[in-house]
Formats: C-alpha cells, sequence, structure tokens
C-alpha cells in the first residue's frame, strides 16, 4: 500500500500486467511468483528473471551480459528479416554491406555505450556469430 500510495503522488497508477517487481531472492528459500497489492496481482519475477524496459532487458544478475545476449538476438532477428535482400547478389556487395553495417550493426550496438565494456565483452560483440 505504500507503493500505490506513493505512486498516486507523483500522479502513477501500479498496472498489473506492466508493473513488475523484481526481486534478488537473498535469503529466501522458494521463489514467490506474484504478490497481491491492494487487490491488484503484481509479477515477482526472480534474480536470473528480465523484464523488458524501453527497448533494453532489464536483469539483476549479470545485467551487462544479459543485455549484450539480447542485443545479440536483436540483431541476428534484424538480419533474418532482410536476409534474402543481404544474400542476394542481385544487389552490389558494397550496398548490401551498406544495409547490413545501418540496420544489422546499429541493432548490435543499441545501447551499448551505456554497458560497463570489459575486453571479454567487446570481443563478444566483434565477434557476434
Amino acid at each position: 500500500s505504500d507503493l500505490m500510495a506513493a505512486a498516486k503522488k507523483v500522479g502513477l497508477e501500479v498496472h498489473p500486467g506492466k508493473n513488475k517487481i523484481i526481486n534478488h531472492g537473498i535469503g529466501q528459500r522458494q521463489r514467490i511468483q506474484h504478490t497481491e497489492v491492494e487487490g491488484l496481482q503484481v509479477e515477482v519475477l526472480g534474480r536470473e528473471a528480465g523484464t523488458m524496459y524501453l527497448g533494453r532487458l532489464l536483469s539483476l544478475w549479470d545485467a551487462h551480459d544479459t543485455e549484450i545476449n539480447h542485443t545479440m538476438r536483436r540483431a541476428w532477428a534484424k538480419f533474418g528479416a532482410f536476409k534474402k535482400m543481404l544474400t542476394d547478389k542481385a544487389y552490389s556487395l558494397f550496398k548490401r554491406l551498406r544495409f547490413l553495417h545501418s540496420v544489422v550493426t546499429s541493432s548490435l550496438l543499441y545501447g551499448c555505450a551505456s554497458l560497463v565494456m570489459t575486453a571479454s565483452r567487446e570481443q563478444t560483440i566483434r565477434t557476434t556469430p
């Protein structure tokens, strides 16, 4: 109820389908999946779970590697969507590479500037299979 009152003070409402609670799980013997907040069922995510927020995959556990893996999957999905055009030899190699860089590479690198970059993470991005 404190959460609901604080949200109402700034003009927000708790929406059970959109709002989630991320729980680190320390000290718990069993995982709670839902909790009730003033009659509304709100999903409780465990520490390894994540949720999408503003195009990013938020997670408490290994957040940076989780986000890098998510962006790699998203980049491969973009490649898959445009695979026919990217592999079609009717288009010049220059145009295909330019398109690849503008669509697929930008999907891969979106949001990476806000991540803590280590040598292994940079290598993962550079050598995306």
